[in-house]
Order: C-alpha cells, then sequence, then structure tokens
C-alpha cells in the first residue's frame, strides 16, 4: 500500500486503538465482542497502520459473490488525506481476488459525506432500511460492481 501505509490482519491485541477509533466516530460503535467474534471466526477485518499506529480498519464478508462491507472509520486526524480510499481501494481488490463480483453496504441516510465517498468508488443508492441504526436512523443501501 501506498503514502506510507501497512494494512495487517486485525487481531484482539488492536482493539484497544481500533475501539477507541469506533467511539470517535460512529453515534452506534460496535462493542469489543463483536469484534472478538469476527476475529475468532477469521472474518476479513484489517487494520492501517502508520509508523506503527493504528489510524483506521475495514471490515467485509464475502458472501457469494458478494463483498459486504460492514466498517471501515479512520481517526478523525487523518480523515481526508486518502486513508480511507487506500483501505477501501486495497478492500475491494481483496474482495475481487476472493471472487467478489459487486459489493455491498449501509450508511447512514444523514451522512452525505460518506455516501459521496463511496460514490467515488462506484457505489450507487439501491434502497432504505428503516430504522436500521438504533432504531432512528434509516440507512442508505448502496451497491457497486467491483
Amino acid at each position: 500500500m501506498s503514502m506510507g501505509i501497512l494494512i495487517d490482519k486485525m487481531k484482539e491485541d488492536d482493539l484497544y486503538s481500533v475501539l477507541a477509533i469506533e467511539d470517535e466516530v460512529f453515534a452506534f460503535p460496535w462493542c469489543r465482542e463483536s469484534f472478538i467474534e469476527e476475529i475468532k471466526a477469521g472474518s476479513e477485518f484489517y487494520v492501517a497502520k502508520e509508523e506503527g499506529k493504528i489510524i483506521g480498519y475495514l471490515g467485509f464478508y464475502k458472501v457469494d459473490d458478494e463483498m459486504q462491507l460492514v466498517n471501515l472509520a479512520i481517526t478523525k486526524s487523518r480523515q481526508s488525506k486518502g486513508i480511507g480510499s487506500e483501505l477501501l481501494r486495497w478492500a475491494m481488490e481483496r474482495a475481487k481476488g476472493l471472487g467478489a463480483k459487486k459489493a455491498t453496504l449501509e450508511v447512514e441516510k444523514e451522512n452525505l459525506r460518506a455516501i459521496s465517498f463511496y460514490h467515488k468508488f462506484g457505489f450507487y443508492e439501491a434502497g432504505i432500511r428503516k430504522g436500521y441504526y438504533g432504531l432512528k436512523e434509516d440507512a442508505v443501501i448502496m451497491w457497486a460492481e467491483l
């Protein structure tokens, strides 16, 4: 990966940093146990490191010929510097290598910044999930061809 960023499989030792980013970035953060389950299951969860420090992470599932992006976060101090783009680009290539032909995700309907970000990668809006976030916020369902 360029920009001096290293991508590594997420490990339990990474969770202190991952959870700090999760709490900083999301209104409905995942709990430690959810990440531990994903790590133990061998799911496609990765951290982005800069000079040995975790600055972001991403998780996806490969189901049939689909990549289901479930989590992407970059610490606020490192956002808008291309790190999220590099991480997503890398993950989409990884998913293609695993046989995925398309990708999907859900994003909070009010998160126009994230929706715009995903549009840059060919994602388009395909529907709404009512009450997806905390039973209050709707989510936009997005799809892309890989």
